[in-house]
């Protein structure tokens, strides 16, 4: 069901949307590293199956969305 969704091309995608952010002079804000393991995997205790994520990954997104924002 995953097998086009591997590392290689979701990395890829991610510095294709980096890339996008810039031209169009826009904040890349990077929160897929964050979520992975040392051996660049999403690291399991934030992944039901490696691609979808549990609730605890959106509090550590979250944690790095609200540095951006301004009270």
């Amino acid at each position: 069901m995953f097998v086009r969704r591997t590392n290689s091309v979701i990395n890829q995608l991610n510095r294709r949307l980096e890339n996008l952010a810039n031209e169009l002079h826009c904040t890349y804000i990077d929160v897929h590293s964050i979520l992975l393991d040392t051996e660049g995997n999403l690291d399991q205790k934030y992944t039901v199956e490696g691609i979808h994520l549990k609730p605890n990954a959106y509090e550590v997104i979250l944690k790095v969305l609200v540095a951006y924002f301004e009270y």
